[in-house]
């Protein structure tokens, strides 16, 4: 499980021979075949791809997720797993019998607001802000509140002050887009695995959100890919598409091992782990969430095993 698949510029037909992806770029007389236990997700962002029904059956069936993008790499559709675990429809039950909700939300947005101190920290920005909101977070005052405005301010401290992440012609979001979409998968994959319905979620409600506890869960590892951009643009890359070597670096990131509590994982397992973990607490196997991994630093890593033509 240490390729990430992306097909993205060159005419491109994808199928399935003896259990793996075989991958044919036809005017380039090219072909790869790649076993689908070595692939973690395929992302396809271009219009001159094909593959057969097979891919999708194959993918679904191994818990890969498959990834339909528009050109700015923003998710069109993710497709998962119907069924990938024996108790699910016991599991389906527990979920929705569910009732702390605002428990898990708080831990989880206390990771996510503590991981973005740390990259603020590792970049010389001030994290005061963030510790702030932390604070008001633990005396009780509103988690969303006090989450938008840590957002707003780690953004600006990250990216300057005029940064919006609505706006595409900032340089930083076709690769936070790119990052976010690769990381939203990973949840999504683990949250199937573990017995979850990707469209419970714990706060994002949305009834056009098939993936909302995804979205949930993935927010307290946004600050590692805010962190991979920055060194994106740390190297001098400040194109506003996404280049090749952009992917690469996120790539090796998101499969490269980072130190959290002591300890060294790959950014994979952390996030397997943590999916895992507050899977147990939703269905009343721990009594209380687990903390969120803390961010410390990345471990030294090579650009990462993507496949892109």
């Amino acid at each position: 499980m240490n390729r990430i698949i992306d097909i993205s510029t060159t005419k491109t037909h994808l199928s399935i021979f003896n259990g793996c992806l075989l991958v044919e770029q036809p005017q380039l007389s090219s072909s790869v075949s790649i076993p689908l236990p070595d692939i973690l997700v395929v992302i396809v962002a271009t219009d001159a791809a094909s593959l057969t029904h097979a891919v999708l059956s194959e993918l679904a069936t191994a818990g890969i997720p498959y990834i339909a993008c528009d050109r700015k790499y923003m998710p069109s559709g993710i497709l998962l797993p119907y069924s990938s675990n024996s108790l699910q429809g016991e599991r389906f039950l527990k979920q929705i019998e569910f009732k702390n909700q605002s428990i898990l939300w708080r831990e989880i947005i206390l990771g996510k607001l503590k991981n973005t101190a740390a990259v603020l920290n590792l970049w010389g920005r001030s994290p005061d802000f963030q510790y702030a909101m932390i604070e008001k977070i633990k005396a009780g005052s509103d988690i969303n509140l006090c989450e938008a405005m840590a957002a707003k301010d780690s953004f600006s401290r990250l990216f300057g002050i005029e940064f919006s992440r609505r706006d595409d012609g900032f340089h930083e979001n076709s690769k936070l887009n790119y990052g976010y979409t690769v990381l939203r998968s990973l949840v999504a994959r683990f949250v199937c695995a573990s017995g979850l319905h990707p469209t419970l979620g714990v706060y994002h409600h949305n009834k056009y959100n098939s993936f909302a506890l995804a979205d949930d869960f993935m927010e307290p590892f946004r600050p590692f890919i805010d962190h991979l951009v920055l060194e994106i643009l740390n190297n001098g890359n400040r194109g506003v598409n996404l280049e090749r070597e952009d992917k690469l670096h996120l790539s090796g990131g998101i499969l490269a091992r980072w130190i959290c509590n002591d300890q060294s994982r790959t950014l994979v397992n952390w996030v397997e782990l943590t999916v895992r973990a507050w899977a147990q607490y939703i269905f009343s196997f721990q009594e209380k969430p687990m903390a969120a991994p803390l961010f410390e630093k990345p471990e030294n890593f090579d650009t990462g095993e993507l496949f892109e033509e």
